[in-house]
């Protein structure tokens, strides 16, 4: 699942801009909706809808060939985002163990030589 997003403009369904030399940033949307919204002065504002994932491939591709892998692509930056969620969870779950293990040890040191009499 990407996420949900919005624009004041209307968002192209591929986006490619070069990040370096070697590589490019892609915003790819689906589900792109045009709506209005009625303000409390009265006045109507037009904005869009969509979900939205991004992530970087190597080189720079055109709009069309980044159109042609859309799903291939999409699946794989939701990959991506997951993979770097649950890595940053396994991170905090071994701080959170380590430091456990440290309060432990300084307990028993404390009570094996004595500090608490």
């Amino acid at each position: 699942m990407g996420y949900p997003s919005q624009s004041s403009t209307e968002p192209k369904a591929v986006l490619v801009e070069p990040r370096g030399p070697m590589a490019s940033d892609v915003w790819l949307r689906r589900d792109i909706v045009h709506d209005v919204a009625d303000m409390q002065d009265g006045q109507a504002v037009e904005f869009w809808r969509y979900e939205e994932v991004h992530g970087v491939v190597g080189g720079h591709p055109s709009e069309d060939e980044v159109a042609a892998r859309f799903d291939e692509l999409w699946d794989a930056f939701e990959l991506d985002e997951l993979t770097d969620r649950a890595m940053a969870m396994r991170a905090l779950d071994a701080a959170e163990s380590a430091q456990a293990q440290a309060d432990y040890t300084a307990i028993m040191t404390e009570t094996e030589v004595g500090g608490d009499e």
